[in-house]
């Protein structure tokens, strides 16, 4: 690669090509999102300047990254940087990536807010969804828990870069743990969260660049992934209000024991299951009954 006079075009069309040979997802976006970082450009504005000729230290740093892909690294850890609704977050090795399914969760959420609202979101991670939801509903109040007191570091960062930081604030703790003393008991509008769901037999099976990399705690629950699921199902109906909503991320071919999870509890309507644009159950979203009498 050194002994010849590289152009972006020229970097771009091989290293599609080399990242194809090796099986990489997406391999003209992953040239495109190494290339632009390496030269601090928008993806744009690499064919707007497609002729021009990489110096030898951009091209040193480009084949670095070329090589930390290839072993399965995730491009966004690489660059240190995801988009989420679209938002720009920070991302490392303490958060899951956000993934572009959650963005259901999100969406959902925001159809069901009027005005001002108390909003819990369990297992924050990098903060995607409350700063989402912060950016695109002034008035809200966003409680932001998680059990990873690293993860809730890089939330802050997401919230304070988007600005942001006065309508969510962060709890360390797991699930509701995290918020028990704070009064909320009642008083919550909405609960959300992207819980864990992969079981332990599906995590076996996961590709290299989730399984090798990201947080493993973020994405592998117990009971057939639905760990999680039952626990907060089982601890929302003492914080939501009558008539607030739970609403939670969930895996392909779960959404007939989440069904069963809710009937059991007793305390919410029937659940609706929303699909992804992959058509797959995504997101199961259930109002809390009314207080009778």
């Amino acid at each position: 690669m050194t002994r010849h006079r590289w152009t972006i075009l020229g970097l771009l069309n091989w290293s599609k090509d080399f990242f194809e040979s090796k099986g990489i997802d997406s391999p003209r976006l992953t040239a495109e999102l190494l290339l632009s970082f390496v030269l601090g450009l928008e993806r744009i504005g690499l064919y707007a300047h497609y002729d021009r000729v990489l110096k030898p230290e951009e091209l040193a740093k480009f084949k670095e990254l070329i090589k930390r892909r290839v072993s399965h690294e995730p491009t966004q850890y690489i660059t240190g940087k995801a988009q989420f609704f679209s938002l720009d977050f920070v991302v490392d090795r303490r958060v899951m990536i956000p993934r572009p399914e959650t963005e259901l969760l999100v969406e959902e959420t925001l159809k069901l807010l009027e005005g001002e609202a108390t909003i819990v979101d369990l297992g924050t991670g990098p903060g995607n969804i409350a700063v989402a939801l912060a950016k695109n509903a002034p008035g809200v109040h966003i409680f932001a828990t998680d059990i990873s007191k690293d993860a809730l570091q890089v939330a802050q960062e997401n919230a304070r870069t988007h600005k942001v930081e006065n309508s969510i604030s962060f709890h360390a703790g797991n699930l509701f743990e995290a918020v028990k003393g704070l009064s909320l008991e009642g008083k919550v509008d909405i609960i959300v969260s992207n819980p864990p769901y992969v079981s332990e037999k599906e995590y076996a099976r996961l590709p290299e660049e989730l399984r090798d990399w990201e947080p493993k705690e973020a994405l592998l629950a117990s009971e057939e992934g639905l760990e999680f699921h039952r626990l907060i199902i089982s601890g929302a109906g003492s914080f939501l209000k009558s008539g607030g909503w739970l609403l939670l991320e969930m895996g392909q071919g779960q959404a007939g024991k989440i069904e069963e999870i809710f009937a059991a509890s007793g305390k919410f309507e029937a659940p609706e299951f929303l699909r992804d644009y992959g058509e797959i159950e995504r997101v199961v979203k259930a109002r809390r009954k009314a207080e009778e009498g």
